[in-house]
């Protein structure tokens, strides 16, 4: 049975074209569903970095096994043989794959019958292509209930395991020794260790007849609990922990309510992640070095509807079913686990109403950058941002980005200078005003020096940019941008979607027309520029990139003369924007339109 969930809302943009409606088109991540064994269903419960997910995938028999999955040809699809069966203890029936490291290590559990059934379990490290290691966890005929969480590269392991008559939270070092440990009465009966990041810090709960309480392990052993502060309840849960020192983790607040939280080691601070809007409760499962936390939400109790998988970031709380193609067919319930690069590993249901393993890879978030010539013969003399504008992008010009040296072609000759600029993005999250982007003008290589740049007038136009992109229209008055650089800045939040700053630059100098000039790092209008264009006069109609049409009016004639006279001499630096400018992860170098449209 297909499973419809509940229609999206529309983001709001600051100027919306009433008379150019789109359907909802941009992502932040594309979707990777990651197929099974040959079964039903499947569900992806932890990543590394290199976007090698695990998890649990029905077989053709629909027995449960773990798997490793590793898109190997990088083509963002689910080949035939990239899901590999891990197989089970000897005997066994079921396994489930919980934890990866960046080396590959993965652990889980073996299981003589599948869960839902009772039965015994093995804490176990898998081994690609042999029998999983039983890890020889618990004590005399307690040696059959134990499983492993999580592991960590220098192969550390932590888990639950009976100890005694009681099942209890573990750390397992790379040589074998096992420690047991819990919180102090109450909370001092059973537990598990579900989280361990590279220093050895462990996370999971700790509990007895009063309640259970999330804990933090030092890698000297002290325990600390965790939860919201002034908890109502006294019931909280950690379920990782990252290189970063952040937790994510569920319990109840002062106010009664069950919702996610994220912690920081390092303060002690307490982040409560609300839900999302119409949803009554949440959990986070997963949370990576920057502090991004994913997880799901549920319905109000009493009503029905499916979980909707969330993430958080930029202090903001957004539902992952908002940051897919409108169009995909999914529905994202449960997210289990974010990495360094944002890529999110979980389990929904797909398309064709089956629970599957998903995959999210997050697209760039600026995916198109161009100067485009406004109130131009191109754009029908318009000074209006709209799908007009398109026509006007100067194909030949590209953004100079930082660690480049700019040339001719990241600058412009037009006689209303930069009145114009375009950004493609990928996760636009909201309304964007001025304060969003840092704007910068100058004329040399001394950036820091730079003035400001008079505020721009925003319009977004939906699923209007490259892939299905928002594109993000900052218009000048004429002649407010004139022979020299703008430096535009997209600063990050969740209404840009960047978690980190893009930054790059255009140039205008009326009249040039690239010649060589002087060779001293710098474009110069001078007599070359002067007789060039008096060749070219009487040219009708004259292309978009002409470099002689400095008026864009679609002809050389006396008024390009002009302009060429009336900016004799105007020097326009050769900058050399540094390295340290540019924000980390930013996109390559980007082409012409036509390269990006390829």
């Amino acid at each position: 049975m297909s499973i419809v969930g509940p229609a999206r809302r529309p983001s709001r943009a600051l100027i919306t074209e009433l008379l150019e409606p789109r359907r909802l088109l941009a992502a932040c991540y594309t979707i990777v569903d990651l197929g099974t064994l040959g079964g039903s269903r499947s569900e992806a419960y932890d990543l590394n970095d290199s976007n090698e997910v695990v998890g649990v995938a029905d077989n053709p028999g629909g027995a449960p096994r773990a798997f490793l999955f590793s898109d190997a040809n990088g083509n963002g699809v689910a080949d035939a043989g990239e899901m590999v069966d891990l197989g089970t203890l000897p005997g066994d029936t079921a396994s489930y794959a919980y934890g990866i490291t960046n080396g590959g290590q993965v652990v889980g559990t073996s299981r003589s019958v599948p869960f839902g059934t009772d039965g015994d379990e093995r804490a176990v490290r898998f081994n690609p292509g042999s029998a999983p290691t039983d890890l020889g966890l618990g004590q005399g005929s307690n040696g059959y209930a134990s499983n492993a969480a999580d592991v960590n590269d220098a192969g550390q392991i932590v888990g639950g395991a009976l100890s005694g008559p009681n099942y209890r939270p573990f750390l397992r070092s790379s040589a074998g020794s096992v420690t047991t440990f819990t919180l102090p009465a109450p909370y001092n009966f059973y537990g598990e260790a579900r989280g361990i990041n590279s220093s050895g810090v462990v996370v999971g709960y700790s509990g007895g007849f009063d309640g259970d309480r999330a804990f933090v392990r030092t890698a000297a052993g002290t325990l600390t609990p965790l939860g919201h502060p002034n908890a109502a309840l006294p019931y909280s849960y950690a379920w990782d922990v990252s290189d970063g020192g952040f937790v994510a983790g569920e319990g109840f607040n002062s106010g009664g309510d069950y919702r996610a939280f994220r912690y920081e080691v390092r303060t002690g601070g307490t982040i409560d992640l609300g839900t999302l809007a119409g949803f009554g409760s949440s959990e986070g499962y997963g949370v990576n070095d920057q502090g991004d936390v994913v997880g799901r939400s549920e319905p109000v109790e009493g009503t029905a509807g499916l979980n909707h998988a969330f993430l958080y970031g930029n202090g903001v709380l957004r539902d992952l079913n908002d940051l897919i193609a409108a169009d995909s067919g999914w529905v994202l319930t449960e997210a289990r686990a974010i990495n360094a690069h944002g890529a999110i590993a979980g389990f929904g249901t797909a398309p064709g109403g089956a629970t599957r393993g998903f995959l999210l890879l997050p697209r760039p978030p600026v995916v198109g950058r161009y100067v485009f010539y406004n109130n131009s013969i191109f754009d029908g003399r318009d000074l209006a941002a709209n799908a007009r504008d398109d026509a006007a992008i100067a194909p030949d010009k590209q953004p100079l980005l930082p660690g480049q040296v700019a040339t001719f072609a990241n600058a412009t000759s037009y006689a209303r200078g930069i009145n114009g600029v375009m950004i493609d993005l990928t996760c636009l999250g909201g309304d964007l005003t001025p304060d969003d982007f840092l704007l910068r003008r100058g004329n040399n290589n001394l950036f820091d020096d730079w003035s400001s740049a008079p505020n721009p007038t925003i319009t977004v136009r939906r699923g209007a940019g490259v892939g299905g992109s928002d594109r993000v229209t900052l218009t000048w008055p004429d002649g407010e941008i004139r022979n020299e650089w703008l430096r535009v800045t997209i600063l990050p939040s969740a209404r840009t979607g960047l978690s980190q700053p893009d930054t790059f630059f255009f140039g205008n100098s009326v009249g040039e027309t690239g010649d060589p000039g002087r060779t001293d790092g710098t474009l110069n209008v001078n007599a070359f520029d002067l007789l060039a264009t008096r060749r070219e006069l009487g040219t009708a109609p004259a292309p978009l990139t002409s470099r002689f049409d400095f008026n864009r009016d679609g002809r050389v004639n006396a008024l390009d003369l002009a302009a060429v006279r009336g900016n004799y001499n105007s020097v326009l630096v050769l900058i050399r924007p540094p390295e340290t400018s540019a924000a980390a992860g930013a996109p390559e170098p980007q082409g012409p339109l036509s390269d990006l449209l390829a």
